[in-house]
Parts: structure tokens; sequence; C-alpha cells
């Protein structure tokens, strides 16, 4: 299986923008509380599906763009993983903790964690159809620590299913942030000195 296949590529354009859909049905409480201005910086994971379904469409036009590609790369791979060290750390908390949960919201919980491996996983595989360029890393660099001081200074990060691990998780997503920008400057100092030799 090909990422630059056609079936596949229409496949995963379906199932993300479809995810995304949720996503956004999902943060609808979240974003009428949150004021206009701030719901770029909201409902991540759904945005960055969305993007992803962008990224696509510009693999299968031959229309792509290098700066929606680094975004929708370190997006995928941030919000994937760190939904999924949210969600893990409230199954530690429900087992060990015994919290009293509903049977639905054990499901909607798993069903978001499955959804959440995959986002990572399209991250990785986007990782080696990136074309990096010093400002794609510079603005993706910004926009996500932006995201992070609004999420954390502004708290418009997304409501949490168990509110005590937030300082974990807090730092969970400024380390991510971090590294994957270091991560980003690697993979661009990597290529150019492939490109020179």
């Amino acid at each position: 299986m090909k990422l630059m296949d056609k079936k596949v590529l229409m496949s995963l354009m379906i199932i993300n923008l479809l995810g995304s859909i949720y996503g956004f049905y999902w943060y609808q409480e979240q974003l009428a509380v949150t004021p206009w201005y701030l719901w770029i910086f909201t409902p991540d994971c759904p945005l960055f599906a969305l993007f992803f379904v962008f990224v696509l469409m510009g693999f299968l036009l031959n229309k792509r763009s290098n700066i929606l590609e680094t975004l929708t790369w370190m997006g995928l791979i941030k919000y994937g993983i760190w939904t999924i060290f949210v969600i893990s750390l409230f199954f530690y908390a429900v087992f060990k903790q015994s919290l009293q949960v509903s049977g639905q919201f054990l499901v909607e919980e798993t069903a978001l964690l499955i959804s959440h491996i995959g986002m990572f996983i399209e991250g990785c595989i986007l990782t080696r159809y990136l074309k990096l360029t010093r400002i794609n890393v510079l603005i993706t660099g910004i926009w996500f620590l932006l995201s992070d001081v609004l999420d954390y200074g502004v708290e418009v990060y997304p409501w949490l299913p168990y509110q005590p691990h937030y300082h974990i998780i807090k730092g969970e997503a400024i380390i991510s942030t971090i590294l994957l920008w270091v991560i980003l400057f690697i993979m661009f100092e990597y290529r150019r000195d492939r490109v020179r030799n």
C-alpha cells in the first residue's frame, strides 16, 4: 500500500474528513463558550485531521503546500500523542482509583484512543514526504508554541476526562512541542546536508 495511490488517498481523505466532522461536533460545547478569535486554537485534533485532508488533496491534485504539510505533520504527531497520553492517564486513574464512569464514556474514550493512534501513524507516514525549508520549520514551531501558550495560559486546551492530571498534561504538551520542533530542525539540516553532498 502506497500513500500516493489514488484509492489510498481517497480512503484516507474520507476517513479524516469524517473524523474531523465528529471532532468538531465533540468540541461544540467548548467552542460555544470560547471567544471566536480563539477557535482556530481550540479543536486541535479535528483541525489537523482536516488539514491532513487538504494535504492529501494536494497530493492528489499535484498542488502541494510545504508549510501546510509541515504544520499538519507536527499537529498529527503532537496531538495524536497528546490524546493517547491523556486517555491512557485517564484509564489508569479509572482502574487504579476505581473511578465511577459510565460504560458509554469508556467506549467513547476507547474510540478516541484508537483514532488518535491513527493520527499519530498518519503523521509518521507523512514524514518522508515533507519538503522542509527554514521558514516552514520556524513558522511551525512558532504556531505550536503560541498554541501551547493559549491552551495553558488562556485555557483553551481540550476539556479533560480527569482534571487532576492537568499539570502532567500541560508539561507533556510543552515538552512535545519543543522536542518535535527540534526534530524538525534536525530533519531540515540532515536533508539539506544530503542535498549538498
